[in-house]
């Protein structure tokens, strides 16, 4: 229900405030969906002030004094294995909260796993999940203590505890962001990066990652501190084993503090220095040059805040892949119930073991080979079939694809024929009167058999249904019938909500003129907008604003993940200017794409749709396009009208009859903008889907 929240406040004068609220699940049957509870925290808020007691028969929570609940829903699937729960009052009426968080999916049988009572304005808790399970959270005051509040929810995978030591270095498994926070000093050896090559002195407060590469490609990334004042350094290793305290050769080294507007610092595809020292000398900044990454290589990377204990986040990049990336193929892509098809391992990496999983009514349910494996079906409808791959350093990936079993559907006729009037004569006929459609034919064996000659068939005729001017003799038919489905079955090629990274991307590829301080694009779920005030004067000199919220139709809405292009210059204002929302520098020339690494084999398929979520201001210099290649990303075409001048999010969805049927068709975004003017928002792009037809 939504809720128009009134107060008013005396002070001299009586003020009328509205608050707009969200919509809620009242009851557990109709709770509200999180579909992105990786990182959830809703940025209006909710209430429970008309909620009802719940009359569904489940009884109050094991920690809620006796009594009577005003209770608001929530559920989620689980995508990982911890959750924190944090629920807080907006208005100060809503009070003394409660919070369950249970295990199940129909609401009288739910089974209690945690819960939170408090007697204050704000409640927290946290649980153990098993990953894929359904949970519902249940938020509720007494009705004298109700009123507005805010729910944020993050359902993660532990991270192990950091080690300023490279013997407690963390694993890398793919490229997903990361974040550290809680790690302090330098370890039992303070010096781990003061070897011969270095940049870096002493360890301050350091931390140690390695990885495997599992594709050759380059490698970008930004560490970003959550303090914009902190000192980021690092120094990137190549292993001569996967031991992070094997021996090491220093591949890239930071340790510059020009300090940009967001105090970030990496490797980025623009930089042509391999290492850069302290303070700022002319011609240094934060970034270095990428690194090629080459499979079966281990790398690590020693990563040191000079200045303090904040923590920063980090962004990958760049077209090698960490870890094993589980893939695979199958043909055909759609099959009849009892009919073979064939699945073939794509995976890519260095890969120690393999668990398949064909789904139900397989005539194989696991294997662990490589395959290629040959499977039937011994039931109809959509089956859903599973590649887990690992590697040495147990790191694992999951690639899940589903394919429609279709049922065999006999086909029915009747048959009629005339014989010949003499042996000698040619003026016998057969027919075949079908009553199922789309069925075929395929004369065997007999005198005259297919492809039946136009002296055999009557005038007109379409197909081989009916024969004429037949000799005598034993004639042999196959009648083929199509699938029960009616011979079509779309498929989904690719889905992209960016909740996951930007594994699959590879980001601001150059495609034209850029300038020093371009536009650049990211991944992340920053929405609000920051104003410009002059570091010589420090007067308001503009403000980019905040991006629309998203449609519920997306994702992960209200503040779901997205990809966008932001500037990288402050632009004269102080920090933290520009933000890192969708925004951008429009004195900064820029031509840079973000293109899908997977090449799509549409062979056999038609109606190919590219659909995404997009939004944007820009102008008519300004604005992204969406392109694509059909070899295989060496050539590109631009397909649909620029976008730009868009700032609420809506869907687009483009086909194009070039797209069907093609070995190597590749999909990109691309953003320009010139050196006038500026209108802010940026593009910004979500929740993309490729979809194809089976004939």
């Amino acid at each position: 229900m939504k809720k128009l929240s009134t107060r008013w406040i005396g002070f001299f004068v009586l003020f009328f405030v509205s608050v707009c609220v969200n919509a809620q699940g009242d009851n557990c049957s109709n709770a509200l969906v999180i579909a992105n509870p990786a990182s959830f925290c809703t940025t209006t808020s909710y209430s429970n002030a008309s909620a009802t007691p719940n009359s569904e028969g489940l009884s109050n929570s094991s920690c809620w004094p006796s009594g009577t609940y005003q209770d608001v829903w929530f559920t989620f699937t689980a995508v990982a294995t911890s959750l924190t729960v944090d629920v807080k009052t907006v208005d100060y009426n809503f009070y003394a909260p409660k919070v369950t968080v249970y295990e199940g999916t129909s609401c009288p049988s739910l089974i209690q796993n945690v819960c939170k009572s408090s007697t204050g304005a704000s409640v927290s808790t946290v649980a153990t999940l098993v990953k894929g399970k359904q949970y519902f959270i249940r938020v509720a005051t007494t009705s004298s203590n109700s009123g507005d509040f805010t729910l944020c929810i993050k359902n993660y995978t532990p991270v192990p505890p950091a080690s300023a030591d490279c013997s407690g270095a963390i694993k890398l498994c793919d490229k997903s962001s990361l974040s550290a926070v809680g790690f302090s000093g330098g370890g039992t050896n303070s010096n781990e990066g003061k070897v011969s090559g270095s940049c870096m002195g002493g360890e301050d407060n350091s931390i140690w990652y390695y990885w495997t590469c599992a594709k050759s490609g380059t490698l970008t990334f930004d560490l970003i501190p959550y303090d914009q004042t902190n000192d980021i350094d690092f120094v990137l290793f190549k292993l001569s084993s996967t031991d992070p305290c094997s021996s090491k050769t220093i591949e890239r080294c930071n340790t510059t503090n020009c300090f940009d507007f967001s105090g970030s610092t990496g490797l980025n595809a623009t930089e042509t220095q391999t290492s850069e020292g302290a303070s700022c000398p002319s011609g240094q900044n934060d970034y270095s040059k990428y690194l090629d990454m080459v499979a079966g290589t281990t790398y690590a990377i020693l990563i040191n805040n000079v200045d303090g204990l904040s923590g920063f986040s980090m962004n990958f990049g760049g077209t090698g892949t960490f870890g094993p990336v589980a893939n695979f193929s199958n043909s055909p892509i759609s099959v009849c119930e009892g009919k073979p098809v064939t699945y073939t391992d794509a995976s890519t990496g260095v890969i120690s073991t393999y668990a398949w999983d064909f789904g139900a009514g397989a005539s194989i349910s696991t294997a662990s080979t490589v395959g290629p494996h040959s499977v039937t079906y011994s039931s109809t409808g959509e089956k859903t079939v599973s590649l887990t791959v690992k590697n040495v350093q147990n790191c694992s990936n999951t690639f899940t694809q589903k394919i429609q079993v279709g049922s065999v559907t006999p086909p029915t006729y009747t048959k009629s024929k005339t014989d010949v009037t003499s042996c000698s004569s040619n003026d016998g006929t057969i027919t075949i009167s079908p009553t199922s459609t789309g069925v075929t034919y395929n004369w065997v064996s007999g005198p005259v058999k297919s492809p039946i000659p136009a002296a055999n068939k009557p005038s007109g005729a379409t197909d081989e249904r009916a024969l004429k001017s037949l000799p005598a003799g034993t004639y042999c038919v196959d009648i083929t019938s199509p699938d029960a489905a009616g011979s079509k079955t779309t498929k989904t090629l690719f889905t992209e909500t960016f909740e996951s990274g930007t594994a699959a991307w590879t980001l601001n590829s150059s495609t034209g003129t850029n300038s020093a301080n371009a536009n650049t694009w990211v991944v992340n779920n920053i929405y609000k907008g920051e104003s410009c005030y002059s570091t010589a004067t420090n007067g308001l000199l503009g403000s980019v604003p905040n991006i629309q919220s998203q449609s519920a139709a997306v994702t992960g809405n209200i503040n779901s993940n997205y990809l966008h292009i932001t500037a990288t210059t402050s632009q004269g204002c102080k920090a933290p200017f520009p933000g890192l929302n969708a925004n951008y520098a429009s004195k900064e020339e820029t031509n840079k794409a973000a293109s899908i690494n997977q090449s799509f084999v549409t062979t056999g398929l038609s109606n190919v749709t590219f659909s995404f979520y997009w939004q944007c201001g820009g102008e008519a210099n300004d604005y992204g396009i969406l392109e694509y290649s059909l070899d295989g990303g060496v050539t590109w075409g631009v397909k649909g009208n620029k976008l730009s001048s868009q700032v609420a999010w809506g869907q687009t969805t483009v086909t194009d009859p070039l797209w069907d049927n093609k070995p190597s068709l590749k999909f990109r975004f691309r953003w320009s903008n010139n050196t006038t003017t500026s209108n802010d928002p940026a593009f910004g792009v979500d929740q993309i889907t490729l979809k194809a037809d089976e004939l």
